[in-house]
Order: C-alpha cells, then structure tokens, then sequence
C-alpha cells in the first residue's frame, strides 16, 4: 500500500507534468499527437496514485510479488513502446530527407545543364 504522502507526490508531480506537456504544445515544441502518450502516461500515474490497490490485485494476478515489480515492469514496457515508435517514425523521417535532397540535387544538376545547354 502506497503511503498517503506519496499518493499525493504522484498526483502533485501528475499534475505538474500536465501543465509542462501543455506548455510544449502551447510553444509548438511538442506536437499535438506526441503529446497525447505523454498526457496518457499522466493519467496513468494519477490511477495509480487514487486506486493503489487496483496495482496490487494486477501483480497478484499476473504472479509478480510485490507491486512495485509491477511499476516498473510496466513503466519498461511502456518506454520501450514508446523508443521503438520514435525510432520507426525517425526512420521514416530520414527517408523521407534523403529522397527530398536526391530530388532537390537532380534539379538544380538539370536546372545548370538547361542554363549550360542554352548559352
């Protein structure tokens, strides 16, 4: 059982979160659809600070001794989903540039050919 102090931690730390994601967001440093895992993981922290038990009943249920093995099972979990859809759309962001600057590098060749071509 998480203690009452630390229940309110979460929470208070929950919250500030929040309002940092929505302030990155509010500064376009932080996109609309990148933040929503973040405002979920939040959320997340806020249930589990308000239902402690719910963790506890889930760890017995899964055979994990005590719940914060839980915890942390699912904050490794979720970080690595989080690490592998990053490192895919950066994957896809890197192809993307690398066909731009092919495309871009062909028609200034063909612009310099047409302008050699017309003197």
């Amino acid at each position: 059982m998480l203690p009452i102090v630390l229940r309110v931690e979460l929470i208070v730390f929950a919250l500030i979160f929040v309002i940092y994601v929505i302030s990155k967001v509010n500064k376009k440093k932080l996109l609309l659809q990148y933040s929503l895992i973040w405002l979920f993981v939040a959320f997340f922290i806020i249930l589990l600070a308000v239902f402690p038990k719910s963790v506890e009943f889930v760890a017995m249920l899964c055979g994990i001794e005590t719940s914060s093995n839980l915890i942390y099972l699912i904050a490794i979990v979720g970080v690595l989903f989080i690490l592998v859809n990053t490192t895919a759309k950066l994957s896809k962001q890197s192809v993307e540039i690398k066909t731009i600057i092919q495309k871009n590098a062909i028609r200034d060749y063909l612009e310099d050919w047409h302008e050699k071509r017309d003197k």
